[in-house]
């Protein structure tokens, strides 16, 4: 996990006649500091049937066959042996792909799980026990403190980092440590604070854009979260996830179990260095001059 960079990002909505200028003057940004300690799962395909795994289709889970994982990097590559369910000589899994597949900002050809693309798509998320890749579940994290270190664990450290400004400079590819536990009560009260910050914030639908905010420039309501891949999370009780990109969300309906409502939204961000491809269909964030 890289060092925390104590950067502040300045989040702006975009609004519908910003975000054709957030696309023509700005460029994509990948990489962010000041996350929120939540991990979703990004989108896969479980809607397309795998041949001898009826039970996968529409359940929810990322779903694959079992293998032995010699690069230690929880994704099935050729020459790994698996395990055949189905008997036909292929690894069988479920499709992934962060753009083909993955939640993204703008329509992307090919991506038949959203053709109008994800902006302002809510998401409506309970706590999880383990970084199982599921549908409608977040994963706590574990965020190192201020000057770096190991990850700060527990229920306190998670509703700190929650509160705040926090988590070290995070991009695609990087691995991250979920926390043990649910963190409902923590979560709970953390989501109500940060709705509490701007409570008369809403999102309009006809204009696609968040109104109603204190201040024009930002809003407590308005977070980053990551977005890691659900093959490296086909297992329970994972010990890491892998960041596939990094999602800007508009919090909603937070409830006394850590559950709450997101909305996916386009945001300017101050620009941070990354050594990832980084195209505009995968990244939420924009860098404006």
């Amino acid at each position: 996990m890289r060092t925390l960079v104590s950067a502040l990002v300045v989040l702006l909505v975009a609004t519908s006649a910003g975000a054709a200028e957030l696309d023509r003057d700005c460029r994509p940004v990948c990489a962010s500091t000041c996350l929120k300690p939540v991990a979703i799962a990004d989108r896969w395909d479980d809607v397309t049937g795998v041949p001898g795994h009826p039970a996968w289709t529409g359940n929810g889970r990322y779903d694959a066959e079992d293998f032995t994982d010699a690069h230690a990097d929880g994704i099935w590559s050729p020459g790994e042996s698996f395990v055949d369910g189905n008997a036909n000589g292929m690894y069988d899994a479920e499709h992934y792909h962060p753009t083909l597949t993955g939640y993204t900002p703008d329509p992307v050809p090919g991506n038949h799980l959203a053709p109008e693309g994800d902006l302002g798509r809510v998401l409506r998320l309970r706590p999880a026990d383990a970084a199982e890749a599921k549908t409608g579940a977040w994963v706590a994290l574990a965020f190192p403190a201020y000057e770096g270190g190991a990850p700060l664990k527990g229920g306190s450290a998670f509703e700190d980092a929650l509160a705040r400004c926090a988590g070290p400079l995070i991009s695609p590819s990087d691995r991250l440590e979920p926390q043990s536990g649910r963190m409902e009560g923590p979560a709970a009260r953390g989501f109500a604070a940060m709705v509490a910050g701007d409570p008369d914030a809403r999102w309009d639908p006809v204009a696609q854009e968040v109104v109603g905010m204190r201040d024009p420039e930002r809003s407590s309501r308005i977070v980053l979260v990551a977005l890691y891949d659900p093959r490296g999370s086909s297992r329970v009780h994972r010990k890491e996830i892998r960041v596939a990109k990094i999602a800007a969300f508009f919090i909603e309906e937070p409830g006394v179990d850590g559950s709450f409502a997101g909305r996916f939204l386009k945001v300017r961000s101050a620009s941070f260095p990354c050594g990832c491809e980084c195209t505009a269909e995968n990244s939420f964030l924009r860098a404006c001059p």
